[in-house]
């Protein structure tokens, strides 16, 4: 029986070719993006699920007071893990770890690498496999390197005691490999890391670092094979809280808490932790963006199929007729076209792997941070997820279908009374859905360009068009340097500073009206206002040498006068830690620190000194940024022969707003041309079908006169109608949508306007009319006397 069904099946789509293959093809896309969108949600979902003690991992935070809340810190002091020994608390583990970004020479070779500095016991609480070597007590000069770095370090050579050494200070410090681990997966936290040392060896790093060690900060992990102990470790952890106070009043904590390693990712990457070092999970709006756009196109797909199987129904009434004749029952034949779609729907998911296959290495290259891979023997969560939508499509799409075709009675088919297809309101209704969704995904594009322009011009209160900047250690390594410099005329300006908008923030905690708050603060050097073009409107910045500004003098931004209500700036006097009395002798514009994704903040800028200066900043024209570049390395180079140079294009800061602009068009621009694709077949479906059944009526009033421009006109009315329904609908729809997702990605965007919204809508009307009519001429230039006679 079931046998018969089948063959039926395969017979009945074999026989509308047109038909299979559209919807083949349009199911077929819709299912490669829900793949896509699936594999996209699972990279993300599957963060750290590479570890073997995943769910016995926490990450341990500092929790601050932090204007009128709580805020948690993902690092805590290194002095933290004295106090909580395994032996003699609850914990099972206990790890430190440090990321340190630097260069290491290899023979004559200097190359740039990512070194963890950790505790003996990150091999206990973190999964690493092993491929050559071994690890014992991991201390002294030891290091254990990835399989990519081995092979970036030593090519083929076999890397077991080699040596890597680390420059420090200009300074080589020697280490053996011991161990190669295989490389972690690129939803790892620790995906980053080429190398692992030690953590006793960060003490040539940071010279007093065993005399500071409440003024360093690690990144902790405690393992606890029994979850129920977390309070009482958490307990136990807040016995050091009075220490750490005591030892750090500028930064007060009220508690330790343990995070899960599940979900850390995501609290990094949504600011929900604030100083998180390591890897951070899939920005918000590279999940949501390929889940749109699978789910508006499994709508269309789905509607899409409704429709034209309706509209196709006509041809095979009298096949339901002789069937109900024969004594068919109805959920036979309800059962019948249910199989053919799920026949369909089979046919369409072989499509959407290949499609699939093909769209994931384009979709790879659109992010840095997210590696998708099809693996159908790994991945059994990915097969069940096809099988489950599948099944859910070929329901969801074939169901109506089949109940609404199955319905009709014999008598009226074989009388030949029954004339059906393309003029339900459900077509209609689902004809102005998928119309309406193609210009959602239409307007969606065009806002997403014009907003990416609004953000490339947007002023945030700074100069990121002609800035360039470098690291040094200190104030002697920035004099060197800029004295190398300053002969150049490609060079307009030179400047130092310890702290750099949009690459390094530091915090203040001040008293203001008998209440404590924490504001942002960087530490600047005298020009930095002015080489940053950032505005003075009130006072005066900072003057070069003057001990008064460097024991005294704040600079505050706009923010900060308006969230404080402070009237009259200049001579304001402000607490910090209590004890010192800073005055604000100017006020400074607002400059957009967090760049275009969070607020802007009250900012306080404080006078650096210049040995303890971090950065160099240059300033030049436009047209010689390159050369001034390739001079600052170059210059570099020559007085750090042992360090890799890393200048940084300041409006190379605000890349990932442009990756994410881009990425956003290109999937809503992809989106938008497939919708109209298939809404535009499904109109045309609904166009035929209808003519056909009006075949007599068109060569009747040809022959009583009627004009083919009259013609078209009366056949296309109610087709523009349903097209100037879903202009309506989806303008409303994309203007709440549109901007709903905007505001999810960014603080400060373009909302979508009316340009975008007339222009998408042009795009619809136009490509509509030409179809609509195309078909309706063709209908209505036939030869009356040929119309009359087919029927």
């Amino acid at each position: 029986m079931f046998r018969n069904y089948i063959k039926i099946a395969f017979r009945s789509l074999l026989k509308n070719k047109s038909y299979v293959i559209i919807n083949t093809l349009g199911m077929g896309t819709a299912i490669a993006t829900c793949i896509i969108a699936y594999l996209n949600y699972d990279f993300n979902n599957k963060f750290d699920r590479d570890q073997e003690h995943f769910d016995e991992i926490y990450h341990v935070v500092s929790v601050r007071d932090y204007n009128d809340g709580e805020q948690p810190y993902g690092i805590t002091p290194l002095k933290f893990s004295e106090f909580m020994d395994p032996e003699t608390s609850a914990i099972d583990e206990i790890v430190r770890i440090i990321p340190a970004y630097g260069s290491v020479k290899i023979k004559e070779e200097v190359l740039e690498t990512n070194i963890l500095f950790a505790d003996p016991s990150v091999f206990n609480v973190f999964s690493f496999e092993i491929l050559k070597g071994g690890i014992r007590d991991f201390e002294g000069p030891e290091i254990v390197i990835t399989e990519e770095a081995a092979l970036k370090y030593f090519g083929n050579s076999d890397p077991i005691g080699q040596t890597v050494e680390h420059i420090v200070d200009d300074q080589p410090k020697p280490y053996t490999v011991i161990a190669v681990i295989k490389d972690l997966p690129e939803n790892s936290s620790l995906e980053f890391v080429e190398a692992i040392a030690p953590m006793d060896n960060y003490r040539y790093v940071v010279k007093d670092l065993y005399d500071q060690m409440w003024n360093y900060w690690s990144t902790t992990f405690v393992r606890l094979k029994d979850p129920s102990k977390m309070a009482l470790v958490e307990a136990e952890m807040n016995k050091i809280i009075p220490e750490q106070n005591e030892a750090r009043e500028d930064f007060k904590l009220l508690r330790f808490e343990l995070m899960p390693l599940d979900g850390m990712a995501d609290r990094g990457q949504n600011s929900e932790i604030w100083s998180m070092w390591l890897t951070r999970g899939v920005p918000a709006a590279a999940i949501v963006g390929p889940m749109v756009m699978a789910l508006l196109l499994m709508l269309l797909a789905c509607f899409n199929y409704t429709n034209t199987s309706i509209a196709m129904s006509g041809r095979r009434l009298k096949e339901i007729g002789l069937r109900k004749v024969m004594g068919g029952l109805r959920k036979q034949l309800m059962f019948q076209f249910i199989l053919e779609n799920m026949v369909l729907c089979l046919f369409a998911l072989f499509v959407g792997i290949m499609i699939a296959e093909l769209i994931i290495p384009y979709y790879n290259s659109m992010w840095d941070f997210v590696t998708l891979r099809i693996d159908y023997l790994e991945n059994r969560d990915l097969l069940l997820f096809m099988f489950i939508l599948i099944l859910l499509v070929g329901l969801i799409a074939g169901s109506y279908p089949s109940y609404f075709v199955s319905s009709f009675e014999a008598t009226p088919i074989l009388r030949g009374t029954v004339k059906f297809g393309g003029n339900t309101v459900l077509s209609k209704v689902l004809l102005s859905l998928q119309l309406s969704i193609s210009l959602i995904a239409i307007v969606a594009a065009f806002v997403f360009i014009h907003n990416a322009k609004f953000q490339e011009n947007f002023d945030l209160g700074f100069n990121r068009d002609q800035i360039i900047y470098t690291y040094v250690n200190n104030g002697q390594e920035y004099e060197n340097l800029s004295n190398a410099l300053r002969s150049y005329e490609e060079i307009d300006q030179i400047a130092g500073t310890e702290q750099h908008i949009l690459s390094y923030t530091g915090g203040m905690t001040i008293d203001l009206n008998d209440e404590e708050y924490q504001v942002e603060a960087y530490r600047v050097g005298h020009d930095y206002f002015d080489i940053m073009d950032i505005e003075v409107l009130e006072g005066r910045g900072f003057r070069e040498d003057s001990e008064t500004d460097m024991n005294e003098s704040v600079v505050a931004n706009e923010m900060f006068l308006k969230e404080f209500n402070i009237q009259n700036p200049i001579g304001q006097r402000i607490m910090w830690n209590d004890s010192v009395s800073l005055y604000i002798v100017g006020v400074v514009e607002n400059t957009f620190t967090n760049a275009l994704w969070g607020p802007v903040e009250p900012i306080l800028f404080r006078p650096a000194k210049k040995e303890d200066f971090q950065r160099i900043v240059l300033k030049t024209s436009p047209e010689n940024m390159i050369k001034a570049h390739e001079i600052l390395g170059e210059e570099y180079s020559k007085l750090f022969p042992f360090r890799i140079y890393n200048g940084v294009y300041m409006n190379d800061e605000m890349a990932e707003e442009k990756v994410v602009n881009r990425n956003i068009v290109t999937i809503f621009t992809f989106l938008g041309v497939v919708a109209l694709i298939l809404s535009v077949t499904g109109l045309y479906a609904m166009i035929s079908l209808n003519l056909l059944k009006r075949t007599k009526e068109i060569g009747v009033r040809k022959v009583v006169g009627a004009s083919v421009p009259s013609l078209i006109m009366k056949l296309n009315k109610p087709f523009m109608i349903i097209v100037l329904a879903s202009v309506v609908l989806g303008c409303v729809t994309s203007y709440f949508l549109v901007d709903g997702l905007l505001s999810m990605i960014w603080e400060h965007y373009a909302s979508p306007n009316a340009g975008s919204m007339f222009i998408g809508s042009l795009i619809l009307v136009v490509v509509a009319l030409v179809t609509v009519t195309g078909k309706v001429f063709k209908a209505a230039s036939v030869n009356p006397v040929e119309s009359l006679r087919s029927e």
